[in-house]
């Protein structure tokens, strides 16, 4: 039997280095920031979506500890240019520690493959972070809140009618949803 071993030169190998590593008690808490919000997870006996009152715990957590451990292939500096999309970033997510210094990354564009994110840290160092993880900084409040209706259990509404001058109405089948226009 014959075995071949193909060998990079130590320069040439993809070396991912931890981006964030941190323990849930090290963290005060997360502030995610995107187009079209900004908000917070507080680290309070339990992940928390700051001011408010219906947090889905469970949710939060899972996306907390997304963002508490992840990697990254450092791939060099932020240009003027602006060819990665950090300068006018898709995600900002700041950790705030308990000491009281944070930290601060903003999400760019996918890579070409569209498999990674481009990731620039607080010293404008380039990263290429997993699309779970870029997917995981872009997460909106609504994921981390209870997913209920006026305090009803969106597993036990029926039908949903709107009134007005574009009334509808949304009536729960066997499989799916049937939209009606009035």
């Amino acid at each position: 039997a014959m075995a071949i071993v193909l060998s990079l030169p130590e320069e040439k190998r993809e070396e991912r280095v931890d981006l964030a590593d941190f323990k849930t008690e090290d963290i005060r808490n997360i502030t995610l920031k995107n187009n079209s919000e900004e908000w917070t997870v507080v680290n309070d006996n339990g992940w928390i979506v700051k001011d408010s009152k219906k947090t889905d715990e469970y949710a939060a957590a899972e996306i907390a500890d997304r963002l508490l451990k992840f990697s990254g292939k450092h791939i060099g500096k932020e240009t003027a240019e602006d060819k990665y999309g950090t300068a006018n970033p898709t995600a900002t997510v700041t950790y705030t520690k308990n000491d009281g210094n944070s930290l601060v990354f903003r999400l760019g564009n996918k890579t070409p493959p569209g498999t990674e994110y481009y990731l620039a840290d607080d010293e404008k160092n380039i990263y290429t972070v997993y699309t779970e993880t870029g997917d995981a900084m872009k997460s909106r409040r609504y994921m981390a809140e209870d997913s209920f209706i006026l305090g009803v259990g969106y597993e036990s509404i029926d039908s949903i009618t709107v009134s007005g001058s574009d009334a509808f109405s949304l009536s729960k089948g066997q499989k799916s949803w049937k939209f009606v226009c009035k």
